[in-house]
């Protein structure tokens, strides 16, 4: 009897090199499932925010249908999801097409203008969350703003385009809106820049609307 009960002990014993190999093992196992995991997560953020640009520019092609193919403007050129009744944000531009409540005077949160990475990231509540294009070159060598300016006081400056003449100006593929952080060209300056997240919230790649209100996954460089 005595023999035997040696006999089962050493059948479950384990060495501490054993011990150590099988904690190594869980280790490399966990570290393989949480990046998994965060690959997943990043995915679904991508695709969530393809999704909703998309929607903007469904809503910016409505609008224009019912507003003389003029872009929803005049703009700031950071759009962010809080809006009230201020002409120059999308969400007071674009409500009822992208199923918003009315704008009242106080502010209303439209989530579809961010995106989950957005919220992850940002450094303030009132961060933009997107970044118009309010510089293109014409073909003869004119800069405009394409979505036109509203100066503090209420005075117009300039006009949005309609749709038809950027695309005759070979246009169409030119980026109009994108997702923003402090690494963006020409953000430094403004004062929300210290608002917006510190680096791409997609890694190498930002979501972008074209002029021709086609969302796509583009690189941070281009």
């Amino acid at each position: 009897m005595v023999v035997m009960k040696s006999f089962k002990i050493s059948m479950f014993a384990f060495t501490l090199i054993e011990v150590l190999c099988a904690i190594a093992i869980v280790g490399v196992l966990v570290a393989i499932i949480v990046a998994s995991v965060r690959s997943v997560r990043a995915q679904a953020d991508r695709t969530t925010g393809l999704s909703n640009l998309r929607q903007v520019g469904i809503a910016a092609m409505y609008y224009a249908t019912d507003n003389e193919a003029l872009l929803p403007g005049p703009a700031w050129t950071g759009q962010g999801v809080w809006y009230r009744k201020d002409d120059r944000t999308f969400g007071n531009r674009l409500w009822q097409y992208l199923g918003l409540p009315e704008p009242q005077t106080w502010s209303q949160e439209a989530k579809i203008l961010g995106n989950p990475a957005y919220y992850k990231n940002r450094q303030s509540s009132g961060s933009p969350s997107l970044i118009l294009n309010m510089n293109v070159r014409m073909p003869d060598g004119i800069t405009r703003n394409p979505w036109g300016y509203k100066d503090a006081d209420g005075s117009i400056r300039s006009l949005p385009m309609n749709l038809p003449s950027l695309a005759a100006a070979g246009l169409s593929k030119t980026w109009a809106m994108r997702d923003v952080d402090q690494t963006s060209p020409a953000v430094s300056a403004t004062d929300w820049y210290s608002q917006l997240p510190q680096k791409p919230i997609f890694g190498k790649y930002r979501i972008s609307l074209n002029f021709d209100l086609s969302a796509q996954l583009v690189g941070v460089d281009e």
